[in-house]
């Protein structure tokens, strides 16, 4: 089970992670899922790495 979560994880953020436990792994999956659905809603989502990008998909 573990190996899936972070295999969907790596899928998802295209980086490679290893968690210390499998409740770590499903935070970590279940934050990023509400980032890309609020990203989707037009909402601004509270932890942008690269906050610029932001104002440009505004315009998009």
């Amino acid at each position: 089970m573990q190996h899936q979560i972070n295999e969907a994880i790596q899928d998802v953020s295209g980086v490679y992670v290893r968690y210390p436990t499998k409740l770590a792994a499903i935070a970590t999956a279940l934050s990023a899922a509400n980032q890309i659905l609020q990203v989707l809603q037009g909402e601004k989502p509270p932890y942008i790495v690269n906050p610029e990008v932001w104002n440009k998909f505004q315009d998009f």
